[in-house]
């Protein structure tokens, strides 16, 4: 099956392109696996240190144990969220400085990148041979962004 691309950003939304809500979702997890942990770790830390006896005491143990575990897998796969957030935004952040990048570079060498991405540039007074290299140039520089605004939709 081939693979299906995104079709291409606009230069707009390239340039909008934020990771904002992965990296406060990665700063607001952390708190959250604690408050996870220590739901479960209090209690039980208790019900260990109560002075209680008997088959009903060792049932609450076994019960209050069994809630630690669970809220401390919990408490895990939210730091291993944050942790996964962290790198997609950092990849993200990437495709997208590499994609403005590419902007800019046709941009600095004199190529017009409209809002669609399509590339040009003014020929007037250039000769032909000039035109013909600039035309070679506006290739390059046409693919580079079109790379790097899917790489940006795909990541």
């Amino acid at each position: 099956m081939p693979a299906v691309s995104s079709p291409l950003p606009t230069r707009s939304q390239i340039e909008a392109w934020t990771v904002a809500h992965l990296e406060a979702g990665s700063t607001w997890l952390p708190g959250h696996a604690q408050v996870w942990f220590d739901a479960g770790d209090k209690p039980y830390r208790a019900i260990e240190r109560a002075d209680w006896e008997g088959p009903a005491a060792n049932a609450a143990r076994d019960v209050y144990k069994s809630i630690r575990t669970q809220s401390f897998a919990g408490s895990r796969h939210l730091e291993s969220a944050a942790q996964l957030l962290i790198r997609a935004a950092d990849q993200i952040a990437a495709a997208k400085q590499r994609a403005t990048r590419a902007i800019a570079d046709a941009e600095t060498e004199g190529f017009t990148v409209s809002e669609d991405l399509s590339v040009s540039f003014d020929a007037t007074g250039l000769t032909a041979a000039e035109a013909a290299a600039k035309a070679v140039d506006l290739e390059q520089h046409t693919s580079e962004i079109h790379s790097a605004a899917t790489n940006l939709a795909n990541t």
